[in-house]
């Protein structure tokens, strides 16, 4: 079955996803892996791997994280995403924040 997000997906988000499909797929045959061992290890099926690494967007997130996390690569995954990195949240959160910062007038008021 076809999602509305798989459908709406631009040719650019389609060639990102054709290329993570590829890196895995680059990862599993470094590791001398077929696709039959991946499947089991990442408690999956042939069918489902191949669509991983075809770049298929209605693949299961469950199924990418397994599939890190036998390349013991699932750590980076917490790069996507990084609050840090996000220029554009971190400029609004600060546009929202006060412009001036009251202080208490006595000492009693601070505490």
């Amino acid at each position: 079955m076809r999602s509305k997000a798989a459908d709406a997906l631009s040719k650019d988000l389609r060639n990102r996803l054709e290329k993570l499909g590829a890196n895995i797929r680059l990862a599993r045959t470094r590791r001398g892996m077929s696709l039959e061992d991946m499947a089991v290890r990442a408690h999956s099926s042939v069918a489902t791997v191949r669509k991983l690494e075809m770049g298929n967007p209605t693949v299961n997130l469950a199924v990418l994280l397994q599939v890190l996390d036998v390349f013991g690569l699932a750590d980076q995954l917490l790069l996507l995403a990084n609050p840090s990195g996000d220029e554009v949240g971190l400029v609004e959160e600060r546009r929202r924040q006060p412009k001036r910062v009251h202080t208490p007038k006595r000492l009693e008021d601070m505490f």
